[in-house]
């Protein structure tokens, strides 16, 4: 099996990331100010609740670095030995927000699932063998018209 690619997350990016967040939790702008920001460096979602309550849910250095990740470009033409390994470095690393963000967006894309299919089977449905998953993943639940 091929292994992952290696997360790409720029430093400088990371820093000024928290940089903003810290200057809205000093009260030198607003969420929304802060979240269009980080918006317009990382061109990723954000919005004033991440912003304002990210700390329920993960550390500054996360969210940030999981901002600054690069996406994998290659989604598309994902093999299913490539999507292994990015599924068993999801499964290895479950706590990594970075590479659960990263991986999951392109496997979900790659077989076309709604975002949240691969937390559902790891967490709800207890499948944590990564074969098993990509079964899962392949199955054609897309509606036809």
């Amino acid at each position: 099996m091929p292994k992952a690619p290696a997360l790409i997350s720029c430093a400088e990016c990371q820093a000024n990331v928290a940089r903003l967040i810290s200057a809205f939790e000093a009260g030198q702008s607003t969420a929304e100010e802060a979240a269009a920001e980080i918006r317009a460096l990382t061109g990723k979602f954000v919005d004033a609740l991440t912003v304002s309550e990210y700390w329920g849910a993960e550390s500054l250095e996360s969210l940030a670095r999981r901002l600054c990740t690069e996406p994998l470009a290659d989604w598309a033409t994902l093999s299913d030995e490539n999507a292994l390994a990015l599924i068993q470095q999801v499964l290895d690393e479950i706590g990594d927000d970075a590479v659960w963000a990263r991986n999951s967006e392109a496997l979900e894309r790659r077989y076309r699932k709604p975002s949240g299919t691969l937390s559902d089977l790891i967490f709800h449905e207890d499948v944590t063998d990564a074969a098993r998953i990509l079964e899962h993943l392949r199955i054609d639940t897309v509606r036809y018209q």
